[in-house]
């Protein structure tokens, strides 16, 4: 199967890159690379990664670090997003009230 990149996700890795490279070059170049391979390799089994379930349709595959999100077409595999493992999950809500109190606790 093709394998397409979305614009978020083409972004995410020029912004990746960038930010990498400012430290060192080699291995932002590395980082990149490994994001491609598993590109391919989604490419070739496209059912490798995990379903998403908080989006009906999204599949999840990681390549540590990163978790690469991606759907499914007849012919195709689109990439939708990246991000860092370390990066909060684009479907999570984020509350903001960072107060967090146990059950039972004073």
């Amino acid at each position: 199967m093709k394998v397409h990149f979305a614009l978020r996700a083409i972004l995410f890795l020029r912004s990746e890159q960038s930010y990498i490279a400012r430290f060192n070059k080699p291995a932002a170049r590395a980082a990149i690379a490994s994001i491609r391979k598993a590109a391919a390799m989604l490419g070739d089994y496209p059912h490798a990664g995990a379903l998403v379930t908080a989006v009906s349709g999204v599949r999840r595959y990681t390549a540590a670090p990163y978790h690469i999100d991606y759907i499914i077409e007849k012919d195709s595999v689109i990439i939708v997003s990246i991000r860092h493992g370390r990066q909060q999950d684009p479907d999570m809500d984020f509350d903001e009230d960072d107060d967090f109190e146990v059950p039972g606790d004073s």
